[in-house]
């Protein structure tokens, strides 16, 4: 099985409905996800434990994915290329604290057990086959 294989099920994602998803497996203490947001500017909701990180994880996705509303679709290469390189940033400084490294590890196996699994009922994620070359 090669790499992409893995991903079959899911590759694109609405970015809210990745976030929201995302709030869910680590908690919205680390990701507190604001589902009713208008903009990028607003789907903080209150304070997370590492706010920086979150901030920057959120908007690096959303930046990546050239998304222009929080209902635009985002691949999985957009998702996890943005969390490699800010893990790679992270562990690139003299002091990291471990618990952002531990979260961003989070993220990223939430997001390969979102990415591989079928969509629920009612979203939008679909094959790369089926999708469009935007986003």
């Amino acid at each position: 099985m090669n790499g992409n294989e893995t991903f079959n099920d899911c590759r694109r994602i609405e970015y809210r409905q990745l976030m929201t998803r995302l709030a869910e497996a680590v908690g919205r203490h680390q990701l507190p996800v604001k589902t009713d947001a208008t903009d990028i500017n607003d789907i903080l909701d209150g304070d997370p434990v590492h706010y920086g990180l979150v901030h920057e994880v959120v908007r690096a996705i959303y930046r990546s994915g050239r998304c222009h509303t929080l209902d635009a679709e985002v691949r999985a290469e957009t998702v996890f290329n943005s969390l490699g390189g800010v893990r790679g940033r992270l562990l690139a400084e003299r002091e990291t604290d471990i618990d952002q490294i531990n979260l961003l590890e989070e993220l990223g196996w939430a997001s390969r057990v979102l990415f591989a699994a079928p969509p629920p009922s009612g979203e939008t994620c679909r094959p790369e086959s089926d999708a469009g070359s935007d986003g």
